[in-house]
């Protein structure tokens, strides 16, 4: 039986997951450049401009974009961002946006 587990973001979303997922994704952020990792372009959906996050695994974007099976959380795939980071990835919106929408987030 797994030890179930709750983490609150800094959004104050809560998520679930079972202890042996956790410790199984938890990762170190890659360095740039190095082998298996990339930076994951984004084109901000309220401003139009095209940034990148990261870097991330490479096998954690495909993960992401529903190419390695079924999609999970992005708080699961990409334990290694900031909670900044994720939402970008997640909503398509830049951390200038962000700013200007949720100024309490960045405090």
């Amino acid at each position: 039986m797994s030890e179930n587990v709750l983490f609150a973001n800094v959004h104050g979303d809560v998520c679930g997951c079972s202890m042996e997922s956790y410790q199984k994704d938890v990762k170190e952020r890659p360095k740039k450049g190095a082998a298996g990792s990339m930076m994951f372009t984004v084109e901000c959906r309220q401003c139009g401009r095209e940034f990148k996050i990261g870097p991330v695994y490479v096998d954690d974007a495909m993960e992401w974009l529903g190419l390695g099976g079924p999609r999970r959380k992005v708080q699961d795939v990409f334990p290694y961002l900031e909670p900044w980071e994720r939402e970008c990835i997640k909503m398509n919106e830049c951390k200038s946006c962000q700013k200007k929408m949720y100024p309490q987030w960045f405090k």
